[in-house]
Formats: structure tokens, sequence, C-alpha cells
């Protein structure tokens, strides 16, 4: 009887539990590129979410410093439209 059972574990038991155990490797090892995949993915994001953060300041800066610059011209060419106007107009002609 012992024989037996020898034969059953030895011909059913361990190819079943060999079959199980790769299994469960092969679905441990797909969860572990999974993760990988899941891990760049963050990553990249971060990375893009980090580029953004910079960016966007700097952008604000450029913007602001096109208005400053905006302004001065404006104020520049009222004082200009000023001048002509006054010399134009005056009596007699600055």
């Amino acid at each position: 009887m012992q024989d037996k059972k020898e034969r059953i574990t030895f011909y059913i038991l361990t190819p079943a539990l060999h079959i199980f155990n790769t299994a469960l490797h092969t679905f441990i090892t797909a969860l572990h590129i999974f993760n990988t995949a899941l891990h760049i993915f963050i990553t990249a994001l971060y990375t893009f979410i980090t580029a953004l953060n910079t960016f966007i300041p700097a952008l604000h800066t450029f913007i602001s410093a096109l208005h400053i610059f905006n302004t001065a011209l404006h104020t520049f060419i009222s004082a200009l439209h000023i001048f002509i106007t006054a010399s134009t107009h005056s009596n007699p002609p600055l």
C-alpha cells in the first residue's frame, strides 16, 4: 500500500504541484511587469508635472516682463503724441 501512495505522490501530485508552482510564478512575474510599467508611468507623470511646475512660473515672469515693456512703450508713445500735438497746435509752433 505504501508503494501505491508513493507512486501517486510521485506521478500525480508532484507534477500537479510543479504546474501550480509554475502558474503562480508566471502570475507573480506578470504582476511584477505590470508594477514596473505603472512605476515608469507614474515617474513620467511626475517628471512632466515637475517640468510644468518650472515652466509655468517662467512663462508668468516672461508675460509680466512683456507687460512692463508694453506699458513703457505705451507711455513713450503717449508722451510723443502729447509732444507732437503740442507742437502742431501751439501758436507759434514749437
